[in-house]
C-alpha cells in the first residue's frame, strides 16, 4: 500500500514518454490492455496494503501480479505487431 500512488506514477508517465519520445503511434488493443494492466497493479497493491493492515494473507495478490504482468506484457506485443505491419 506504500507504493500506491507510485505504481501509476511510474507506470503511466514513462512507456508513454518513451512511446511519444520514438514517434510510435499506439492503437486501442494498446492503451486499453495496458491501462488495464496498471489498474490492476494499482488495486492488488491497494488489497495487498489492506490485508497487510488487518494482518491476513491471502493467494489473490499473486494472482493480481501476474494478471498485471500478463496485461501489460500482451499490450507490449499488441504495440510491436502494430509497429511492424506499417
Amino acid at each position: 500500500m506504500k507504493y500506491l500512488a507510485f505504481i501509476p506514477l511510474i507506470l503511466g508517465t514513462i512507456p508513454y514518454f518513451i512511446i511519444s519520445k520514438l514517434h510510435l503511434n499506439y492503437n486501442k488493443v494498446f492503451y486499453n490492455l495496458y491501462n488495464a494492466g496498471v489498474c490492476t497493479f494499482t488495486i492488488g497493491s491497494a488489497v495487498q496494503g489492506i490485508l497487510e493492515i488487518c494482518g491476513a494473507h491471502s493467494f489473490y495478490t499473486k494472482l493480481y501480479l501476474i494478471a498485471g504482468i500478463l496485461l501489460i506484457i500482451i499490450s507490449i506485443f499488441s504495440l510491436v505487431i502494430k509497429s511492424n505491419r506499417k
